[in-house]
C-alpha cells in the first residue's frame, strides 16, 4: 500500500504511484480491507442485535442506537475448492461453533450430492476439508452465532439444517428460542426435554424404553432417598452435561453424600442405577421417527469421555428395536449418537444416553458395510419420494476396528505407550484409511498433533 503523509492538521492527502500495476495492487488492496471491514462490521451489528434481545428478555432498557435494526443475513467469507454443485442440489447447512464432531460431515452431504455451507467461527475444523462450497462466519460468541443462524434459516433456502454441538442445542431449548426449534432434530416439542439427562431418562421410562432405574434429585435433602431407592453403586449425572463431564460413578455411601451436599442444584442431578456391562455406541439417521439406518460398535478402553477407538459388529436386531421404539417416542429427525450399556451377565441392553447430533464416527461406517451416503439422500428426499435405503452388506468388512486420529494417537502419546502410538500411526486400515481421503482434513489433523508436541 503507498505511503500516506498527513502534516498535523492538514486534510488528510495520497500520494498514489505512477506505475499503472502498482496502482492496481492498491486498488485490489483497498476492495480486500473495506470487504473485511464490511464483515467485520455486520458481526458486530449481528452481535448487537443478540444483547439487545438477551437484554430485552430480561426486562433491561436497551441503549439507543442500533437497538432495533435486525442482523444482516451473514453473506460467504469464502469459497472452498469443493467441485461446485448443481444449482439445483438441494443446500445443506452445518452449524457448529467450538466442537469438531462436523469435521467430516462436508464430505458425507457433498458425496450425496448437496451444496454444502457451513456456519462456524474461522477456527473451527467443520471449514478444513475439501467438501464445503462456502464458508460463514458465525462471530466469537454463541449469541451471534445464533443471530447469524436467525438471519440465515429465515432466507427458507436450505434443505436441512444440521447443527453440531450440545451446547448449541440446549441454548435454543432451554432459552426457549422458539423461532428456531424447528431446527431442533426432535420434531415432537413435548419430547425436547430429552436434551437434559433427566428429561431423556424419563422419556425412556414413559415410552417403555429399557434403560436403568433412576430419581431425579433437585435438593440435597432428596438424595438419600434416592440412594436408597437404587442401592450402590450408583451414577451421578448433571442434566446438562457432555463429553463425560458431571458423570460420576459412587460405590461407598459417603462418597456420595459429599457430593450431593456440595451440589448447587440450579439444574436437578440424575442419580441413575449403575449396570456392569459393556458400552455400545450406535450412529442412528432418523427421519421423522422412522429409523433409516444405524452402526454398531465397542468403545474398546472405554472412559466416561469420548472414546478414541471403536471396534464394529454387524447390527443386532434387538438394538435395532431399541432404537426404532426411541425414534418414534420422540419422533426424532437427523442424526443421533445413542449410547447403550449391554449387561454382562444378562446381555440385556440399557439406553442411557442419545444426543441428537452426529459425531466425528459418522464417516467411518461406510467401511463397515453401511451405505450412510444413500441413508443421507433418503433423509433429504421429500416425504412421499420412494428411496430406499441399502441393506448392509458385510462380506467386504476386512477389518472392524477404527482408531481416530489424532485422537487415538494423543492418548497413546500421553498415556507413554509409544510402540503403540508408533504401530497406530503405520496401521492403514484401522487409521490411514479414515483420513487420507481428504488431504486437507489430513494436513489439518497433522497441524494438531504439531501444536501439542513438545520438542526440546
Amino acid at each position: 500500500m503507498p505511503k500516506t503523509d498527513q502534516p498535523s492538521g492538514a486534510t488528510q492527502s495520497t500520494t498514489l504511484p505512477d506505475d499503472g500495476a502498482a496502482l492496481l495492487r492498491s486498488v485490489q488492496f483497498v476492495d480486500a480491507e473495506l470487504r473485511r471491514l464490511e464483515h467485520q462490521a455486520a458481526i458486530l451489528r449481528t452481535a448487537r442485535h443478540a444483547y439487545g434481545e438477551r437484554l430485552t428478555a430480561l426486562g433491561i432498557a436497551v441503549p439507543a442506537g442500533h437497538a432495533g435494526a435486525a442482523p444482516a443475513v451473514p453473506q460467504p467469507l469464502s469459497e472452498a475448492p469443493a467441485t461446485a454443485a448443481p444449482p439445483q442440489a438441494p443446500k445443506v447447512l452445518l452449524v457448529t461453533h467450538d466442537w469438531s464432531t462436523l469435521a467430516e460431515m462436508a464430505w458425507l452431504a457433498k458425496q450425496a450430492g448437496c451444496q454444502v455451507h457451513v456456519l462456524c467461527p474461522h477456527n473451527n475444523a467443520a471449514i478444513k476439508n475439501s467438501f464445503h462450497d462456502r464458508w460463514f462466519d458465525s462471530g466469537p460468541t454463541l449469541d451471534t452465532l445464533l443471530a447469524a443462524l436467525r438471519a440465515l434459516a429465515g432466507q427458507r433456502s436450505y434443505q436441512y439444517i444440521l447443527i453440531g454441538d450440545d451446547p448449541i442445542l440446549w441454548r435454543i431449548y432451554r432459552d426457549r428460542l422458539e423461532d428456531l426449534w424447528p431446527l431442533l432434530p426432535i420434531l415432537d416439542h413435548a419430547a425436547l426435554p430429552m436434551l437434559g439427562k433427566a428429561g431423556f431418562a424419563a422419556l425412556c421410562r414413559d415410552h417403555g424404553v429399557s434403560s436403568p432405574r433412576f430419581e431425579v434429585v433437585t435438593r440435597a435433602a432428596e438424595a438419600p432417598a434416592a440412594l436408597q431407592s437404587l442401592g450402590l453403586p450408583v451414577v451421578v449425572k448433571e442434566n446438562y452435561s457432555n463429553g463425560g463431564a458431571g458423570v460420576r460413578i459412587f460405590r461407598d455411601a459417603p462418597a456420595y453424600a459429599q457430593c450431593m451436599a456440595a451440589y448447587d442444584y440450579a439444574e436437578p442431578l440424575l442419580v441413575q442405577q449403575f449396570i456392569d456391562g459393556e458400552l455400545l455406541s450406535m450412529d442412528a439417521l432418523f427421519k421423522r421417527g422412522k429409523l433409516l439406518q444405524y452402526a454398531c460398535a465397542v468403545d474398546v478402553e472405554p472412559t466416561l469421555g469420548p472414546s478414541t477407538k471403536r471396534r464394529y459388529f454387524p447390527n443386532d436386531e434387538p438394538i435395532g428395536a431399541l432404537l426404532r421404539r426411541l425414534g418414534q417416542a420422540a419422533t426424532l429427525h437427523g442424526f443421533a449418537n445413542i449410547s447403550i450399556l449391554r449387561e454382562r451377565d444378562s446381555q440385556r441392553c440399557y439406553l442411557i444416553e442419545a444426543d441428537p447430533r452426529p459425531t466425528k464416527w459418522v464417516s467411518c461406517t461406510r467401511w463397515f458395510g453401511h451405505d450412510i451416503v444413500a441413508a443421507f439422500r433418503a433423509f433429504l428426499a421429500g416425504d412421499d419420494a420412494d428411496v430406499e435405503v441399502p441393506e448392509a452388506d458385510y462380506a467386504a468388512v476386512d477389518c472392524w476396528e477404527v482408531e481416530y486420529f489424532p485422537n487415538h494417537l494423543a492418548k497413546l502419546l500421553n498415556e507413554g505407550r509409544t510402540q503403540e502410538a508408533i504401530l497406530h500411526l503405520l496401521d492403514f486400515k484401522r487409521n490411514a484409511r479414515h483420513t487420507i481421503y481428504d488431504p486437507v482434513l489430513l494436513e489439518e489433523k497433522m497441524d494438531c498433533i504439531r501444536r501439542g508436541l513438545r520438542f526440546t
